[in-house]
């Protein structure tokens, strides 16, 4: 049996004397076989190729499929730059939700909440009402810078999250379908270079960054009830 792997069915012996984490009559399927993306370099390479010097190393470094002149690097370095972006909107979005959450438990915001903001543009709506007045009011142009930035990265943060990422030479194209005010659907494509893209991404760090500070000064000030209070409700 090979290593890692276990037994196609249960022994006799060891049901009669312990009962095991599964029950005794699943059936646990083997691991699928190993199977890496150079296998299928390989198996597309010529004789010849593998045996000349820097060919075989450099068709491991092509991208995973598709067009064959991409280096597998650049797919890398674009997939990087969109995790990054879409994880530093993901963290603006989620931090303006507990600040909704927290700042709705004073007396003085809890008119404006009539219901708990699920999404991005009535959390930014919240936040921007929340610090117009009220204890926040000393804190409204950070905020508000914080916000600004953030409602104008509407259409990247759906790009981003949603469009499907094609990496050419020397450029990096998404492809969406952007819904329209009832009008037929059309394909939108949006091509960046990886600098382009190294810098959206680089701003979108900042931004998160920002609201991690306001978090923080806010949180030093005690003007809004702690986190573990509101979850307890």
């Amino acid at each position: 049996m090979p290593r890692g792997e276990v037994a196609e069915w249960f022994k006799a012996a060891v049901l009669k004397t312990a009962v095991g984490a599964s029950l005794p009559w699943v059936r646990i399927p083997p691991s699928p076989p190993e199977f890496s993306l150079d296998d299928v370099h390989e198996a597309f390479d010529d004789k010849n190729a593998r045996t000349k010097d820097g060919v075989a190393s450099r068709k491991k470094s092509l991208r995973r499929g598709g067009n064959p002149w991409v280096m597998r690097e650049d797919i890398d370095v674009a997939t990087m730059f969109r995790g990054t972006i879409v994880s530093a909107h993901s963290y603006i979005e989620t931090t303006m939700g507990e600040l909704s959450l927290r700042a709705s438990q004073l007396s003085i915001y809890a008119n404006i909440r009539p219901n708990f903001p699920y999404g991005a543009d009535q959390r930014i709506s919240f936040v921007r009402q929340a610090f117009a007045f009220g204890p926040l009011k000393r804190y409204q142009s950070w905020a508000n810078i914080v916000l600004n930035r953030f409602a104008s990265d509407a259409r990247l943060r759906h790009q981003m999250a949603h469009a499907r990422m094609q990496v050419m030479p020397g450029r990096v194209v998404f492809h969406d379908f952007p819904r329209g005010d009832g009008a037929a659907p059309t394909v939108y494509s949006q091509p960046f270079t990886l600098v382009e893209l190294e810098r959206l991404a680089w701003k979108a760090a900042l931004r998160s960054r920002a609201i991690q500070r306001l978090m923080g000064r806010l949180n030093a000030t005690g003007i809004l009830p702690t986190w573990e209070s509101c979850t307890q409700l």
